[in-house]
């Protein structure tokens, strides 16, 4: 009996080491480590700190103005290079989006987003009877940093 005794430990420890192997494989942090603020009304869009580590960037959102206000998260090194559609919003069709959210009324609010390096312009790209929120001064650039493996 002691030899089966001693196996059943041995397969004890095998199963919990390669349990503990497998919570380890593939994974990173799901939880947000870089934190920034955004704060926006009408009609303004500001971030602080201005770039963040790639990953899942929590993002701390005070809409502080009385209407509603959109987020889009594009690839661009700068918001002069951002092409309009006719109504003066962003043409979204002729750039790369990293992210969007629905349009969200005032309050504060905490988003994640999952964003990969380089440089991003975050916009709102409503428009209010017929009011352009990004050709009114809503647009921020923001720096995503590689961090590397």
């Amino acid at each position: 009996m002691p030899g089966a005794v001693m196996r059943m430990r041995r397969l004890a420890v095998v199963v919990a080491v390669l349990a503990a192997g497998a919570g380890l494989v593939g994974c990173g942090n799901p939880n947000p480590t870089a934190e920034v603020r955004l704060r926006m009304d009408e009609f303004s869009l500001r971030m602080s700190p201005g770039a963040s580590d790639e990953g899942l960037i929590k993002i701390f959102v005070d809409n502080v103005g009385e209407l509603e206000h959109g987020l889009v998260f594009v690839r661009a090194k700068t918001v002069d290079e951002l092409p309009l559609a006719p109504d003066g919003s962003v043409d979204l069709a002729k750039v790369q989006v990293a992210d969007q959210l629905k349009p969200i009324e005032p309050g504060k609010y905490r988003i994640a987003p999952d964003l990969f390096p380089g440089p991003l312009v975050v916009l709102c790209n409503l428009v209010t009877d017929g009011v352009s929120h990004f050709q009114r001064g809503m647009a921020a650039r923001f720096q995503v940093r590689d961090v590397g493996d």
